[in-house]
């Protein structure tokens, strides 16, 4: 239930009563949602608003709110994502073939790169990717205009693209052409690119930008553009997206700001941790400080009421993982070695926990000898993908390579039992998801998988050979891993155990 004022902190109610452009600091499990929705209620029948959601699940969980508060019938309020708003501005009649990304493998198909020299088929496949997509986020309005290596790092392949950037860029460009004709199926980053570069002005007095920590440069192009007022909310230190070009919108506007500070998630024992884990950044940024981080616990509630509240509410749990395949010999471990679950759930489609960027599944990969998986797959072999992973910095790759040396070839087998275990969250022993996939959900118990960074990793990392400080680019891709951390460990209602 949304609380009436009298239940509002301080800190809630300087929002809700602002006036004019305002952004807003808000820890994990502060109640931002509810805020917001109480700034909308405030303000009912004064105009139009628009509520943008970071994506599909957060906008129900907002819709779900609101229909349990009987405040579903505001008429005044929209409550959208990014892409369904430029979804529906572009395609009005005529819709769209659609994939969720480009794949490795498309693209080699597209471009007939060559199986003989696995290593440069593979690195130019993943350029054009990453060329294309972080064009299609950024503001700029050509692709000329755009200069895909400015971020890049020669840990990131810079050398590399600057010697077949001419190559690259013809094949994004070719990209961009055909699937503006629709010649082939559309990526959803794409199309938001083509919402922003139409300058759209939308009808509303007021928009509240959700998650505004994780922006895309594209996005937020379009949110500053417009006349109405303007409210973003965020926390900086819940920023993971910054490998798809994603902008902490908070520190890009001059808005007053404000905070939200009380978690009415997580107990003492899980902030205490949190605050652990943010401290870390005093490793990487010189300037930061500990105390510039503050989070309050929620309260521990005592009455009898509450205890039986507290009784009658089954328990839940999350195994949450930094990667998918980390996640994947987890489930496998838990219900078939040491058989601690006998069913499991997994937050979102349980396909795409084993895909790869390529596009191919690991039973794909670990049965490359046929003919039909080869032509699926990027790989020829399976001696290409274990040179590719041992000299990339392919995170997914190295793990399957560890995954496949454990288990072999009965691999595809145990995923087939895996999949007949899983079923809806509400039923399932447990939940197995990312801290991507895990953002904005909760769960009393969370478990820890050990792919995360820890604290002994980072202070390996800012320890150079010449004694210089790290680059900035190495620095925000640390800041993003303890992110991811904090995002994971503060998904827990009562506490947080590791594996």
């Amino acid at each position: 239930m949304l609380s009436t004022k009298n239940n509002f902190t301080s800190q809630q109610e300087s929002i809700i009563e602002s006036e004019g452009d305002l952004k807003v600091e808000a820890v994990a499990g502060s109640g931002k949602t509810t805020t917001l929705l109480e700034y909308a209620k405030k303000r009912e029948g004064e105009g139009f608003m628009l509520y943008l959601a970071f994506n599909r699940a957060i906008k129900e969980e907002i819709l779900r709110k609101l229909r349990l508060n009987n405040q579903n019938d505001i008429p005044t309020l929209w409550v959208e994502t990014a892409h369904s708003l430029a979804y529906r501005s572009l395609f009005k009649k005529k819709q769209s073939p659609l994939i969720l990304d480009l794949s490795l493998s498309s693209i080699k198909n597209y471009f007939h790169l060559s199986d003989k020299d696995a290593t440069n088929s593979y690195l130019l496949a993943r350029h054009t990717k990453n060329f294309f997509d972080t064009f299609c986020q950024s503001t700029h309005k050509t692709i000329s205009a755009f200069d895909y290596t400015e971020k890049l790092t020669p840990r990131k392949g810079l050398s590399f693209a600057q010697n077949n950037y001419a190559q690259i860029e013809k094949q994004v460009k070719w990209l961009f052409d055909k699937m503006s004709n629709t010649k082939i199926p559309i990526t959803h980053d794409f199309y938001l690119k083509k919402y922003q570069l139409s300058n759209p002005k939308l009808s509303f007095d007021w928009i509240l930008f959700d998650e505004g920590q994780d922006a895309s440069p594209v996005m937020l192009d379009v949110f500053m553009n417009q006349e109405a007022t303007k409210l973003i909310v965020g926390d900086e230190h819940q920023q993971i997206y910054a490998w798809r070009s994603a902008i902490n919108s908070l520190s890009n506007t001059d808005f007053p700001k404000l905070n939200l500070q009380k978690s009415f998630r997580c107990p003492a024992a899980v902030t205490d941790y949190a605050k652990e884990v943010v401290a870390w950044k005093k490793h990487i940024f010189p300037n930061f400080s500990e105390n510039d981080f503050e989070m309050i616990p929620r309260s521990v509630f005592q009455s009898k009421e509450g205890s039986q509240e507290e009784n009658n509410h089954k328990k839940t749990h999350a195994v949450i993982a930094r990667t998918h395949l980390g996640l994947i010999q987890t489930a496998i471990e838990w219900l078939f070695e040491s058989k601690k679950v006998s069913s499991v759930a997994f937050e979102g489609n349980f396909e795409q926990y084993l895909q790869l960027d390529d596009g191919s599944s690991i039973a794909q990969l670990v049965n490359l000898n046929t003919k039909a998986n080869r032509k699926k797959a990027f790989w020829h072999d399976w001696k290409q993908i274990e040179e590719i992973a041992a000299a990339s910095q392919d995170r997914s790759l190295k793990r399957l390579v560890e995954l496949v040396k454990k288990y072999g070839n009965e691999l595809p087998s145990l995923l087939d039992r895996l999949q007949n275990r899983i079923t809806e969250p509400h039923k399932a022993d447990i939940t197995f998801t990312t801290a991507h996939k895990g953002k904005g959900l909760e769960w009393d118990t969370v478990y820890l998988q050990n792919d995360f960074v820890s604290e002994k990793q980072i202070l390996k990392a800012v320890q150079t050979k010449t004694g210089k400080p790290i680059s900035e680019a190495r620095q925000q891709a640390i800041n993003e891993e303890i992110n991811i951390l904090y995002v994971a460990l503060t998904r827990a209602r009562e506490e947080v155990r590791k594996i």
